[in-house]
């Protein structure tokens, strides 16, 4: 395992209990990913971040969440002066032969906990039109949302429409602000069926006509 180069930043003022947050993506270049990243304080003290390695992140070590960019949240320990440290590197899978991997890093925040509170969707029906979404956070800022199924169902703003049957997976964030780091997002996945739903209501309706109609004609071949 190769470590380097490394990225240090300025130093910063982090208070305790506050949380940094950051989205970091490896990539397999010449050979498997080895990165590491952690906060230095002034005292020389360090608060690991991240350290992980694979040859892409659905295999990596630890175990990672899926495709795509991935997000730390780690809490201050202590109030103080800070730097960030992200170091890039290659485990050695091919034997010493080549090196090679690129470590991605953005969207630092840093700043007061927030967290996203975001509901469970049940069954959607395609024919039933669009789905209006209702996530909030607790530090009162707006949510976006994004979908990673996109050929299933796409989002704009908090309103979510289908394009198919299917699985349909939807990404609550908050980015934070001034005051608030950026909050864990939340992702929420449901079905799409096809049909139109029918409410009790519907239903109740929908049995006294039949029970009409069935009246109707019962009536009628009595007279006749």
């Amino acid at each position: 395992m190769v470590h380097g180069p490394a990225v240090v930043s300025d130093s910063f003022t982090a208070v305790a209990n506050d949380v940094i947050t950051f989205r970091w993506y490896p990539k397999f270049v010449s050979d498997d990913f080895a990165v590491v990243a952690y906060l230095q304080k002034s005292d020389c003290s360090k608060t690991l971040l991240l350290s992980a390695s694979g040859s892409n992140i659905a295999n990596m070590i630890p175990a990672g969440t899926g495709t795509g960019w991935q997000d730390v949240s780690v809490t201050i320990p202590s109030s103080g002066s800070y730097r960030f440290v992200f170091v890039n590197g290659t485990f050695d899978r091919s034997g010493g032969t080549i090196a090679g991997a690129e470590l991605y890093i953005s969207d630092i925040s840093s700043g007061q906990p927030q967290t996203i509170t975001f509901n469970q969707p049940g069954v959607q029906f395609q024919q039933a039109g669009p789905l209006t979404l209702e996530a909030t956070a607790s530090s009162g800022l707006p949510v976006s949302y994004q979908s990673s199924t996109t050929s299933v169902c796409t989002v704009s703003g908090s309103s979510v429409t289908f394009v198919t049957t299917g699985t349909c997976t939807i990404q609550a964030r908050q980015p934070g602000d001034s005051t608030f780091a950026a909050a864990p997002p939340v992702t929420r996945t449901f079905t799409i069926a096809a049909g139109i739903p029918f409410s009790p209501l519907t239903l109740g309706v929908l049995g006294l006509l039949l029970g009409f109609l069935g009246y109707r004609g019962t009536r009628k071949r009595s007279i006749s």
